[in-house]
């Protein structure tokens, strides 16, 4: 699944990802993705409900990962 994910990414420009590995594995999955996808156009990423402060924290930590492409944009729901 993972990857199959990474290639997607590569080839395809576009990443969604459902599956949950625990927060710090799939922040360092991101992270990865980020890094690694020069043709990456767009991130969907779902948060599961949790309290503000900690979306918050999220949200930051993802927007300072480098990114590979310089087109990626990273959608937050």
């Amino acid at each position: 699944m993972l990857v199959r994910c990474f290639l997607a990414c590569i080839s395809f420009g576009v990443c969604g990802w459902k599956r949950r590995l625990g927060i710090e594995a799939e922040m360092k999955f991101i992270k990865l993705l980020l890094a690694k996808s020069p043709m990456l156009e767009t991130m969907d990423i779902k948060l599961k409900p949790m309290q503000i402060a900690k979306e918050l924290s999220i949200v930051k930590k993802l927007t300072g990962f480098q990114r590979a492409s310089p087109h990626a944009v990273i959608k937050i729901q």
